[in-house]
């Protein structure tokens, strides 16, 4: 049961991180933790797995429309420092390399969000039409 007590904290302080560093317009609601299982290794893949995939970029395009709209509002702080010194599960100390960092929001025209797949696939067109 320690997870659904670490859930709120985690909860809270991805709040205080958008809150310092995007618009109002980016909130953590309830719906990103709807799934939470209860059991430590289904709740450690699952937490991870959401981290990486969902978390992650969801504060990236929040940060970056912080960026956009206020500029730098407060020191940079990447939130996965936080989780990965309170996890709550036994192994946590060898599933904190598997987290992604939220590295610091660029905004100009070399920030592309879109994968790197996509991206030389649009990169590519213009050049293969010019010869």
């Amino acid at each position: 049961l320690r997870v659904l007590d670490w859930v709120p904290k985690l909860w809270y302080h991805l709040h205080t991180f958008l809150e310092k560093h995007s618009t109002s317009d980016f909130l953590i609601g309830p719906c990103f933790f709807l799934s939470c299982p209860i059991g430590i290794e289904d709740f450690r893949t699952w937490f991870i797995d959401l981290w990486n995939n969902s978390i992650i970029p969801y504060l990236q395009e929040g940060a970056k429309d912080g960026i956009k709209v206020h500029g730098q509002k407060a020191a940079w702080e990447d939130p996965v420092e936080w989780v990965r010194d309170t996890l709550p599960w036994p192994s946590a100390q060898q599933d904190q390399s598997k987290l992604y960092h939220l590295p610091p929001p660029s905004v100009g025209p070399h920030s592309i969000v879109s994968p790197p797949e996509e991206r030389s696939g649009k990169d590519s067109t213009p050049n293969s039409l010019e010869s």
